[in-house]
């Protein structure tokens, strides 16, 4: 795996992948409670039970989807039981890495974005109101609102003021 592979911040989740190593760490995912395949059978986020259910067709079951959600593969030991298992191992992990990354991305202070809407007396712009760089909050004002404060209130970026938190 090369270093351009992975993305900034040496993630390794992603929900949009962009190169064949990226695409194959996250090729197994859940939503709402489904484990999804990034690809199958030409399809993009196709549903693994159902993935199972049609390759299962030509063999000797015939599962349905909602059969495979409720364990009928895990008795057998076919190729596709072992594809279910795997996939989903593979989806619960990196659901538990990517909270992981994502809660670690927050602990890691960030600067706001900052910006002003008014002059002072020599013409220049006043920096006084910033937004969170994670989630977008921009009810930051010096003086009023939240200015210098350790976190986000709405996300929980940890945030780095610098100089502008000193007031």
């Amino acid at each position: 795996m090369k270093n351009n592979d992975i993305l900034p911040g040496g993630r390794l989740t992603t929900d949009d992948p962009t190169n064949n190593t990226q695409t194959m760490l996250n090729y197994a995912y859940a939503k709402d409670g489904r484990v999804l395949l990034r690809y199958g059978d030409g399809e993009e986020d196709i549903d693994l039970c159902e993935y199972i259910s049609r390759e299962a067709a030509g063999k000797h079951c015939r599962p349905t989807p909602e059969e495979i959600m409720e364990g009928a593969c895990l008795e057998c030991d076919c190729p596709l039981a072992i594809l279910y298992v795997v996939a989903t191992q593979a989806a619960e992990l990196r659901a538990r890495l990517k909270e992981y990354e994502d809660t670690t991305e927050r602990h890691t202070p960030q600067r706001p974005e900052f910006w002003g809407d008014g002059y002072d007396e020599n013409g220049e712009l006043i920096y006084d109101q910033a937004k969170c760089p994670n989630c977008g909050n921009d009810d930051f004002e010096e003086g009023i609102n939240n200015w210098g404060c350790k976190f986000c209130p709405d996300c929980g970026q940890a945030l780095d003021w610098g100089e502008a938190g000193e007031s």
